[in-house]
């Protein structure tokens, strides 16, 4: 790898940690408004919830690219435009062969970033419990 593209590459993972970690932060604090309290166990509760939506994420995008749910969608859609009286463009297989794929920087980062959100939570669960 030459070190421009190992450079963007870096970059963007910087860059996806810093939305992911903002993303943790503001599903945090919607708990806690949403619960109405505080206290170290809604804390606790905020992070574990944060951080299971990354990792849960993080899988989606898993699922995605092993094209899992590609037969569904195009059902769906194939269904819908010949209700419009229209015809798909592709064939299943060509729509499948088409679609893009995600790079392991797309699903590693949201399940690093969950995993550590877990990890606090777990961390001062721990702490306030003993």
């Amino acid at each position: 790898m030459d070190p421009i593209t190992k450079r963007l590459l870096i970059r963007n993972i910087v860059i996806q940690s810093i939305i992911y970690i903002i993303i943790g932060i503001l599903i945090t604090i919607g708990v806690l408004f949403f619960s109405g309290s505080f206290d170290i166990i809604a804390w606790v509760n905020g992070l574990f919830l944060a951080g299971s939506l990354l990792i849960a994420f993080s899988w989606m995008i898993v699922i995605s690219n092993a094209n899992l749910f590609t037969p569904l969608i195009y059902g769906v859609k194939s269904f819908f435009t010949y209700l419009i009286g229209r015809k798909m463009e592709k064939d299943l297989v060509e729509y499948t062969a088409s679609r893009k794929t995600y790079g392991k920087e797309f699903i590693l980062v949201p399940l690093i970033v969950g995993v550590l959100y877990i990890a606090v939570a777990v961390m001062i669960w721990t702490i306030y419990s003993s």
